[in-house]
């Protein structure tokens, strides 16, 4: 199975099933994401949590892997319930508390041993003041890994897809990142691009596009199977970064 395939769960017919447990959420810029951040991800840490994972399909992927037990924190109502659904139907280890950046109040300090932040600060205002917050969860020497779009993503997705999703700035560089993580009590360990121009171009075609349901089945396993490519290909005119970090100062 793959990522995202809890969603088989909200259908009967046993074709869709088979068609999500076999190619995983429709959402091609996920897969993306994910083969991204994956190897940053350590799989024996054993408490995290991820900050804005939204039903949890980051959440979800990483339980399976590491059969380790992660907390999920979401805003969006709907989103938490159907996360809850689907974690209770694939008895997976993913608990969802509803808070939000910067305030975390369910949430204690020095507690996390690994914390996910994916794609989640483009939507935030206080991106600083949220990653100081985040530094007070973690233990010292604790992990951090984000992903977040480069200045590139709005000319690629469009910036009226942009503004839809709820993104607050174009994107961050590296050497953004790179001074918010220092002044927040992070040592950036390694970092990379990816929605490189192959994977960029995929999504285009794909997000762009109000196919009917039958191009979308036919298409997204061969926008899926190409996407792979992402990782030769990481160039500085790529939409995304994905960034592990290490707490090395208490905030």
């Amino acid at each position: 199975m793959t990522l995202g395939s809890e969603v088989r769960f909200n259908y009967q017919n046993p074709v869709a099933r088979l068609f999500f447990m076999l190619f995983g959420v429709m959402d091609l810029h996920s897969h993306i994401r994910w083969n991204a951040i994956k190897e940053y991800m350590d799989n024996h840490c054993e408490k995290n949590v991820e900050v804005g994972g939204g039903w949890g399909v980051m959440s979800m992927e990483f339980a399976k892997k590491s059969h380790k037990a992660i907390d999920c924190i979401e805003i969006d109502s709907q989103s938490v319930a159907l996360g809850e659904f689907l974690a209770a139907k694939s008895e997976l280890k993913v608990k969802f508390l509803k808070d939000f950046l910067p305030n975390l109040s369910e949430l204690g300090e020095n507690d996390y041993h690994q914390v996910f932040l994916i794609d989640v600060l483009e939507h935030v205002q206080a991106d600083l003041e949220s990653l100081i917050r985040i530094n007070k969860l973690l233990i010292m020497n604790g992990k951090l890994v984000i992903s977040v779009p480069t200045p590139i993503y709005p000319k690629v997705f469009g910036y009226e897809m942009t503004k839809k999703v709820g993104h607050v700035r174009d994107g961050y560089t590296i050497t953004d990142l790179k001074e918010l993580l220092d002044n927040s009590g992070f040592n950036i360990l390694d970092w990379k691009y990816h929605t490189n121009r192959i994977a960029s171009f995929l999504c285009r075609l794909w997000y762009k596009n109000n196919y009917p349901s039958a191009v979308r089945i036919v298409l997204f396993p061969i926008c899926k199977a190409i996407a792979t490519l992402d990782s030769i290909d990481r160039k500085k005119n790529s939409c995304g970064i994905a960034v592990k970090a290490i707490k090395v100062t208490d905030m």
